[in-house]
């Protein structure tokens, strides 16, 4: 059985929302979130989270990812403040929406203020195109100019299109190739996706669905698409909220705050606090690193095999399938078996490939999840500056040590050879 389809406090969730009553989830640290939306995803179908910072929202798109798929996932970060236009970036996420993806929209709080049009005007909005359908090429061109394309020489970014003759190029924004289409008078001819940089076609299509360019409209994106919202952090999110100065682009906290009050939603709380609310136990993997770093992988053995002796299921994350066949051999020379199959209750540890943020442990599900970082820090990166001095030093090698290639991972010191 899959451990999403253990974890209980989703269960009650669920059965709270349907009842229509806000619902308050306490304890959920690290990955854990990233598990429960997911687990809340296959009954809901699709949501949308709001998390307080950028830096949170990365992290959530990595772990829902991981345990739904990265399809599952649509990051919306929308800067008010930034150099690329916020509306471009939301548009994208909520075509998928009305495209009816199951999916769920990752965004700040500012994304709640942003203003866009109602899903009805969209809808009536949208364009059908089929090849060998007639339809007037000059009054299509004028269309699309209403609904928010620039013409430009060569299209290059979304939102551009270009007019060649019989030719008409188009960048959709929730696409991520631009459309080529040609037309024999009135007639669409052929439809095909192709590279802007070569110019050169992808492929063919028969039937293309084209949406606005852009989003202009006066209702808050919160009233019109947070049917099912969860709220990671919500004092914070409360708080920036509140903070937030409205623009042309963005509405006041005001024309929501309401509606953010009475509608139905579940707020995820990392702490658990006096007020009433689901309780999950969730310990995170704090010091192990430091720990590691200074007592070599005996630390880790010793606590895989006591969670094994407690009957846990034990999953570490890897983030190359090379690097999980050599983790694998480690283990193995410590009596530990581990496996990419998956994992087996109290004896096999399951290595899977993949991105998750940060690892944690659910003591009532038995199931712990460790990530490659929290284990051996961060790969280094290369600096663009050459750096004076050594970097180290191999007299200080013994073999048998550890170590981590900045290119191939973990290895085990053997020797040093002079040639």
């Amino acid at each position: 059985m899959c451990i999403r389809d253990r974890f209980e406090a989703t269960e009650l969730c669920v059965d709270s929302l349907r009842e229509g009553r806000e619902v308050r989830v306490q304890g959920l640290l690290g990955g854990s979130r990233g598990l429960f939306i997911s687990r809340v995803l296959d009954r809901w179908g699709r949501a949308i989270v709001v998390v307080p910072t950028e830096e949170e929202l990365d992290c959530l798109v990595d772990d829902i990812g991981f345990f739904s798929g990265n399809e599952r996932v649509i990051p919306m970060a929308v800067d008010p403040y930034g150099l690329q236009e916020p509306e471009r970036e939301a548009l994208r996420a909520l075509l998928r929406f009305l495209e009816g993806e199951k999916a769920a929209i990752i965004t700040t709080p500012e994304g709640l203020l942003l203003k866009v049009p109602s899903k009805e005007v969209l809808e009536a909005l949208k364009l059908s195109l089929r090849v060998h359908q007639v339809i007037d090429r000059n009054w299509l061109i004028e269309r699309l100019v209403e609904l928010g394309y620039e013409r430009v020489p060569m299209v290059e970014t979304p939102g551009e299109m270009s007019v060649r003759g019989a030719i008409l190029d188009l960048f959709p924004p929730e696409r991520a190739d631009p459309l080529r289409i040609e037309f024999f008078d009135n007639t669409i001819e052929s439809i095909r996706t192709f590279d802007p940089h070569t110019q050169r076609s992808t492929a063919k299509l028969e039937h293309v669905v084209l949406w606005p360019a852009k989003l202009e409209g006066p209702n808050p994106l919160a009233r019109e698409f947070a049917d099912h919202l969860i709220v990671v952090e919500p004092e914070e999110v409360f708080e920036r909220l509140k903070d937030f100065e409205p623009n042309p682009l963005f509405c006041a906290y005001g024309e929501i705050e309401g509606f953010l009050r009475d509608s139905p939603k579940v707020l995820l709380d990392g702490l658990w606090a006096e007020s009433e609310g689901i309780r999950v136990e969730v310990q995170g993997h704090q010091g192990l690193r430091e720990e590691v770093r200074a007592k070599g992988l005996k630390v880790l053995t010793f606590r895989i095999r006591d969670w094994f002796s407690r009957g846990h299921e034990v999953n570490i994350v890897i983030s190359a399938e090379q690097q999980a066949t050599r983790f694998s051999e480690i283990l193995e020379s410590y009596g530990i078996r581990g496996s990419p199959a998956g994992p087996k209750r109290g004896t096999v540890v399951g290595l899977s490939v993949g991105s998750l943020c940060r690892g944690f442990v659910l003591k009532k599900e038995g199931v712990v999840y460790l990530t490659e970082t929290e284990i051996f820090g961060r790969k280094p990166r290369p600096s663009l500056r050459p750096k004076r001095g050594k970097l180290l030093d191999f007299d200080e090698l013994k073999p048998g040590d550890y170590v981590v290639h900045v290119d191939y991972g973990i290895g085990i010191f053997l020797s040093l050879i002079h040639i």
